[in-house]
């Protein structure tokens, strides 16, 4: 039962740094999402 119990707790801990990489991926997409909204909101192109 011991066994189970951390290979339990092994298995939430992986779980938990996959979450947390995503969640860091989704918050740097967000950004530059802003930064691409507001390029092409306040950009002046001239040719």
């Amino acid at each position: 039962m011991f066994k189970s119990n951390r290979r339990l707790t092994f298995l939430q801990n992986v779980v938990n740094d996959i979450l947390q990489k995503i969640g860091c991926n989704m918050m740097l997409f967000q950004e530059l999402e802003y930064l691409l909204k507001y390029i092409i909101v306040n950009g002046n192109i001239s040719g």
